[in-house]
């Protein structure tokens, strides 16, 4: 079109000629990429091996380009470039929130479909640029980490059928039995949970990367059993969280005031203070009701002042 410029030509030519482009010469004199071509010009496009657009090539002041098509392949780069860098960053924050809940072991392409997101990367992307946040994430993990609730019970156990490989016999599971939750590892509801046929005791729940849990597979394989959260009503449940902060004056004030706001009972505190470093680490346990809480509860601890981290213990 009229007013179309060297770099217009090399992305005429190929998309890859135009994002290499680094000169131009018309009717053998070097030009800058600006000229503006005329009917009947001869021009020869000088390249680089590897090379990639400039932003100011789609600054309309500076007036690099004037095709839409080249002003599309350049803006094309650039997207793939910042999707790139985006998923990057997400796939970070996902990590780290997931530490932070203290949740393993969470399938990411289920998490994305919950999220509405067709490909995983997108769900990065999405979070690289903040366009989803912390709190969306925490909420789709009490869907995602659970299997389907059943109607009744706030904890039960589903029966399992187990083929013995030995022999065509079938093992059933067990029905309803007393259920305790365990406190080595607290689970809340949104985490992934097992069960554990005690003796005397009924099942006892834990968090399937439980340490404990890790030892049962290859001790007490027969007496782990597939369990379930069901409707859970206002229930709250003990988590331990962990706080590394600089030990200043105040600072266990404002963490309790904290929880008040957020009204949060704390059932127990442990504070290790070191003098030479001044820095303080504080073990909480506090009774939450759900994943989602706690991920806005750390994210509010996380605010505090000469906080350097909270998260879940495991």
């Amino acid at each position: 079109p009229a007013g179309s410029t060297p770099l217009d030509f090399a992305y005429t030519i190929h998309t890859e000629v135009g994002h290499r482009c680094r000169g131009a010469k018309v009717n053998g004199s070097i030009v800058p990429l600006t000229y503006v071509l005329k009917t009947g010009d001869r021009v020869e496009i000088l390249t680089v091996k590897q090379g990639q657009p400039s932003r100011d090539w789609i600054n309309p002041h500076l007036a690099y380009t004037h095709s839409h098509r080249a002003k599309a392949k350049i803006q094309q780069w650039f997207r793939q470039q910042d999707y790139e860098q985006n998923a990057a960053d997400g796939r970070l924050l996902l990590d780290r929130e997931l530490v932070r809940l203290g949740v393993k072991d969470v399938s990411t392409e289920k998490l994305a479909q919950q999220l509405k997101f067709n490909k995983v990367d997108d769900m990065y992307a999405s979070l690289g640029r903040g366009e989803t946040r912390s709190s969306q994430i925490a909420n789709v993990l009490q869907v995602a980490l659970k299997p389907e609730q059943e109607d009744d019970a706030e904890l039960k156990l589903r029966e399992t059928v187990r083929r013995d490989d030995r022999s065509d016999v079938q093992v059933l599971g067990v029905g309803s039995l007393m259920t305790n939750m365990a406190k080595c590892c607290k689970p809340v509801p949104g985490d992934d949970i097992v069960g554990y046929i005690t003796q005397g005791r009924g099942v006892s729940v834990h968090r399937s990367d439980c340490a404990n849990v890790l030892r049962y597979h290859t001790t007490d394989d027969n007496r782990l059993v597939e369990v379930a959260w069901g409707k859970v009503d206002q229930e709250v449940y003990p988590v331990d969280i962990q706080i590394l902060a600089y030990d200043r004056q105040g600072l266990l004030s404002d963490i309790t005031a904290l929880m008040s706001n957020e009204r949060i009972n704390v059932t127990a505190v442990n504070t290790i203070s070191d003098p030479r470093t001044h820095q303080a680490r504080m073990k909480l346990t506090i009774e939450i009701s759900d994943l989602n809480r706690l991920s806005k509860l750390m994210t509010r601890l996380n605010e505090l002042s000469n906080v350097h981290e909270a998260r879940r213990v495991r």
